[in-house]
C-alpha cells in the first residue's frame, strides 16, 4: 500500500502542563512518529519496524492515559493525523484514526518485508512476515474497528472492515504460497498431490480476498494459483499416460502463463513456482512426439480437479494480545 506519514504531531505541545507524568512520553512518542516518518520515506523499512514499535507503544501509553483521564484532561489542541497511501493523503483528528494507521502501517511493513525475503527466496522468514503482517490485520478487524462508532457509514478504504478481510484472506493465500515454494526449495521436494492440495488453498482464500475487495495482488494470486493447478494436472495425466489431456491442458493455459510471467505484480512471490511449471512445459514437446507416434490420443483439455477446502486446515492468525 506504500503507507507514507505526512506532518507533525507534537504530543507535548496538546497535552496541558497538569499532565506531567506523561510529558516525557509525549515528546518521546513526537521523536518516534519523525523517526518512523523519515524512515518510511527513505524505504528503510529494518529500521521503521523498530521506529513503529517504539512508537506504538508511546502512543498507546498515552492513548489509554486519555481515556483513564477523560473527565478531567483537556487538551491544549487538538492532533491533525496525516498519512497517505496509495497516492491519497488522509487526516483526521480522531485519536482512534492514528491507532488504526500504526497497525496497518505496521502491517505493510511486514507485508513489503516479507517480499523482500520472497525475493530472495528465503521462503521460511517471508512466512514469518506475513504471518507478522497479518497479526496486524487481524488486530485491526477484531480490536480496532470494532471499538470505532461512525455517524455515517466510512467512505475510506482503511475504515472498511470488508478492506481488511480482504488484505487477510490474501495473507493466508500467500502463506500456503510461500509453503509450496519452500517445499520445492527443499531437497526432499513436495508430492504433486500436496502442491496442488496447497495451489486450491490458495486459489480458494484469493478469490474470497477478490469477492471482498478486488484488488491487483488477490487477482495475480488467484490466477498464478489455477495455472499452476493446471499444469500440475496436465503432469499427472502425463504420468497415468493420458497425453491428449495433458497436452490439452498444457495448451489452453500456456498463453495465460506468458502474460502472467510478463506482469511484475508478485513476480518474487511466484519464482520459484514458475520454474517448477516451466519443467512441465519443457515436457510437452516429449508428450506430442509419444502422442504422435504411439498412442494417437485426441488432444482435449479436461476440467481441473475440484477440491473442497476444509477451513479447520487454515491456521487462523489472531490479533496481537
Amino acid at each position: 500500500m506504500d503507507i507514507r506519514l505526512k506532518g507533525t504531531v507534537f504530543f507535548e505541545h496538546v497535552l496541558p502542563s497538569s499532565c506531567s507524568d506523561i510529558l516525557s512520553t509525549a515528546v518521546s512518542a513526537t521523536q518516534k512518529r519523525l523517526a518512523l516518518q523519515d524512515a518510511l520515506e527513505c524505504k528503510d523499512f529494518d529500521r521503521a519496524e523498530e521506529s513503529m514499535k517504539e512508537y506504538s507503544s508511546d502512543f498507546t501509553t498515552i492513548l489509554q492515559f486519555l481515556k483513564d483521564n477523560s473527565a478531567s484532561v483537556v487538551l491544549k489542541d487538538q492532533p491533525h493525523f496525516d498519512w497517505s497511501w496509495c497516492g491519497q493523503q488522509h487526516m483526521s483528528t480522531c485519536w482512534q484514526y492514528e491507532k488504526l494507521m500504526i497497525h496497518a502501517c505496521s502491517s505493510d511493513i511486514y507485508f513489503k518485508k516479507s517480499m523482500r525475503c520472497a525475493d530472495a527466496k528465503t521462503w521460511k522468514d517471508a512466512n514469518k512476515f506475513i504471518q507478522s503482517s497479518g497479526e496486524h490485520v487481524a488486530t485491526i478487524i477484531h480490536q480496532v474497528l470494532k471499538q470505532w462508532v461512525w455517524k455515517e457509514a466510512p467512505s475510506v478504504s482503511m475504515t472498511q472492515t470488508e478492506f481488511w478481510q480482504s488484505k487477510l484472506n490474501l495473507i493466508y493465500a500467500l502463506k500456503d504460497m510461500f509453503t509450496l515454494q519452500y517445499g520445492y526449495s527443499n531437497p526432499k521436494g513436495v508430492t504433486i498431490n500436496n502442491s496442488m492440495k496447497l495451489l486450491n488453498r490458495a486459489e480458494h482464500s484469493s478469490s474470497i480476498s477478490l469477492i471482498q475487495w478486488a484488488g491487483d495482488y488477490n487477482t495475480m494470486l488467484m490466477n498464478w494459483c489455477r495455472v499452476s493447478r493446471a499444469f500440475l494436472s496436465a503432469k499427472k495425466w502425463a504420468d497415468q499416460g493420458e497425453y491428449g489431456k495433458a497436452i490439452g491442458l498444457v495448451n489452453t493455459f500456456e498463453p495465460l502463463l506468458e502474460e502472467l510471467h510478463g506482469n511484475a505484480t508478485l513476480s518474487e512471490c511466484v519464482d520459484t513456482l514458475y520454474n517448477k511449471i516451466n519443467e512441465v512445459l519443457q515436457m510437452k514437446q516429449e508428450w506430442e512426439q509419444t502422442n504422435n507416434h504411439v498412442h494417437y490420443q485426441r488432444i482435449e483439455a479436461p476440467d481441473l480437479e475440484t477440491y473442497i477446502v476444509d477451513d479447520a486446515d487454515i491456521k487462523i492468525i489472531e490479533p496481537i494480545k
